[in-house]
């Protein structure tokens, strides 16, 4: 199964969102996380999290092309974090990457694996949408995520974006961080989201991205109680085919 997350600029922190919705995704809606970095501006994961760039999603292509539509071996192209859990950084300069994801039938290959796999897969491709190299991956998605600042000129431009991914099929959402200055029924009406969640940007996001798969401190943090309300609400959403009623995480009980 796939999940997109993206962006539509401002740097809302989609490395650190598709790490922390893969740690906080609730066991009862699939065991197995990968996180696929395919940022078309270059990669950060690698420098981040320590765990370099080689193997990575190079790797990853050729395997899925070698594979067809059957599961593939993630040991040697992905690091295990977490018993049930990888990354799979991306190449560090966006030319590497545009040209890596350009070339025909890459996403299309990825995506064929990844929508037909039992594992969740979390594609970071920062701010993509779904017309261009990674148009298969969307495709393909069970959901697409859209995170924005809560300044004006990053919510003017979601209606957009949405109305794109809408015509490729793909089950949307808004994730809000800030606090804007109009409410949820608001926002819900103006984006014409499935889904919309809005959340603190905590000055600790990257921190707690990078310690969530070994510090048990970090899962106190606002941070992770967002993740875990947003990625339960998504793991609910999609095997439902329904959408609940949006609700901010401070109105959610902690899941965890």
């Amino acid at each position: 199964m796939i999940i997109t997350i993206s962006s539509v600029g401002g740097s809302p922190g989609v490395t650190s969102w598709s790490v922390l919705l893969a740690a906080a995704w609730p066991s009862d809606y699939g065991a197995e996380r990968v996180v696929v970095e395919a940022d078309l501006d270059g990669a950060v994961m690698g420098a981040r999290f320590g765990i370099g760039v080689d193997p990575g999603t190079p790797m990853l292509v050729s395997a899925t092309r070698r594979a067809g539509e059957r599961s593939i071996d993630l040991r040697e192209i992905g690091r295990l974090v977490d018993p049930l859990a990888w990354l799979i950084p991306g190449p560090e300069s966006a030319e590497a990457s545009r040209q890596l994801w350009a070339s025909p039938g890459v996403s299309a290959s990825v995506a064929d694996v990844a929508a037909t796999d039992d594992r969740i897969w979390f594609f970071d491709v920062g701010r993509a949408g779904p017309s261009g190299s990674h148009a298969a991956i969307f495709e393909k998605a069970a959901m697409s995520l859209v995170l924005c600042r809560a300044e004006h000129d990053s919510l003017v431009q979601i209606p957009a974006r949405l109305a794109t991914m809408k015509k490729a099929n793909c089950a949307t959402g808004v994730l809000v961080v800030g606090q804007p200055a109009f409410d949820v029924g608001d926002l819900q009406a103006f984006f014409g989201a499935d889904h919309i969640w809005i959340t603190a940007a905590g000055d600790d996001l990257v921190d707690v991205s990078r310690q969530v798969w070994g510090e048990r401190r970090v899962k106190r943090s606002q941070s992770w109680r967002s993740a875990v309300t947003v990625a339960t609400d998504l793991a609910g959403a999609i095997e439902a085919n329904s959408i609940a009623p949006a609700l901010t995480p401070s109105e959610r009980p902690d899941a965890r």
